[in-house]
């Protein structure tokens, strides 16, 4: 069987950037190691002058020098959308596997097309605050609305995402195929073990933004301080606008707690394994997530998790086993559930278990490779 993705892929597969690159390298790393012959990664590029095609392991990467061009109108007629059209015209896969935007209006190739849908950009736009967000989420939401009615297969990664679909289309959707599918984690990640003499760190993973909630994370963990005056807030990732981050360095300079803050930027995979090892709580509290991989990660080190209590959060953690869900403003109570795992180490053990079993059964690549090329026999028969 010959499969081709449409999505974005790192520089380097232990390197990437945000949730659709790390379920790109690992689950394309899954399938070609169970059941699919040959699988090509299809991922645009506005920085190359000419395509450059690569190897990794058994899968086979093509990054597509194209000019840049407003996403909106490039997935439908832009440069992007005819290079992707015309490289799938060349391999001539059995089965086109779309996990990016411009998979919306791949839905007329002649060939079986699925659909995973990681995220909405009529929520995103709100949720980060960007320019024209109003306008921009309303253009996006007819767009989605429009292309998503059109599929006729798609991956869903959480129970929000398929409310969501339904909501937004509407009974027009009930034509298409929706197989609810959970992301994979990186195998590696389950043969971690977390030492029970782990310090007392907070773990932060993701975006510094407004929709990651970074100030909210901020002003929960100054207060733990007064109990907990080891303990540490620890920040993976970078800034997506600088005049944020700028408020997240006033904030912390406010609180007086700069010494027990520390921020790590972009890390890849393997200084992620080390943090998760030392870390005694993950915590995102996050105002819009789908299925963030922090959050699959940490529970597949067995790192307990404190997270919000909407969108697709509230799916991803079993409450009061593998961790708390709590309202995202509300920082008291984020305060109190972060106390609870650095105060009891016996709680937070319990909880890690718990974490580590869950987490087996649902992110494990193999399985997810496993359901995935399942719904492939069937469209390619």
């Amino acid at each position: 069987m010959k499969v081709v993705f449409i999505s974005r892929y790192p520089k380097t597969p232990d390197q990437p950037k945000g949730g659709v690159e790390s379920v790109t390298t690992i689950l394309a790393e899954a399938l070609a190691n169970h059941g699919v012959d040959e699988l090509h990664v299809l991922t645009l590029r506005h920085d190359l002058k000419k395509d450059i095609i690569e190897t990794f392991g058994k899968v086979t990467v093509h990054r597509l020098a194209v000019k840049k061009c407003p996403q909106i109108i490039d997935i439908f007629i832009g440069p992007g959308a005819k290079r992707i059209k015309q490289k799938i015209a060349d391999i001539r896969p059995d089965i086109v596997h779309s996990h990016e935007t411009h998979g919306l209006a791949l839905y007329n190739l002649g060939i079986p097309h699925i659909m995973t849908v990681h995220g909405f950009d009529h929520a995103n736009v709100i949720a980060e605050k960007r320019r024209l967000a109003t306008p921009r989420a309303k253009l996006w939401g007819m767009v989605e609305k429009f292309t998503l009615n059109k599929q006729s297969h798609i991956i869903s990664i959480s129970p929000y995402v398929s409310e969501t679909i339904r909501h937004l289309c509407g009974p027009a959707i009930e034509q298409a195929s929706i197989t609810e599918i959970d992301n994979p984690v990186e195998e590696a990640m389950f043969q971690l073990q977390r030492s029970p003499g782990y310090p007392p760190n907070v773990l932060c993973v993701g975006w510094i933004n407004e929709r990651k909630n970074t100030l909210g994370a901020i002003k929960a963990f100054a207060p733990v301080l007064e109990t907990v005056p080891e303990a540490r807030l620890r920040i993976a990732g970078m800034p997506q606008l600088q005049s944020y981050y700028q408020q997240v360095e006033a904030l912390i300079k406010q609180l007086g707690i700069e010494s027990s803050v520390d921020f790590l930027g972009h890390i890849n995979r393997q200084a992620l394994q080390k943090e998760l090892e030392q870390t005694a709580v993950l915590l995102l509290p996050s105002l819009q997530e789908n299925a963030p991989m922090a959050i699959s990660e940490a529970q597949a080190v067995g790192v307990p998790v404190v997270t919000s209590n909407r969108c697709g959060m509230k799916y991803m953690i079993k409450p009061n086993e593998t961790g708390y869900l709590i309202e995202p403003e509300n920082t008291s109570e984020i305060s109190e559930k972060l106390l609870s795992f650095l105060s009891d180490r016996s709680l937070n053990m319990a909880f890690s278990k718990k974490a580590k079993e869950h987490a087996s059964g649902a992110y494990f690549p193999a399985r997810v490779a496993e359901k995935t090329c399942e719904i492939y026999r069937k469209l390619a028969s």
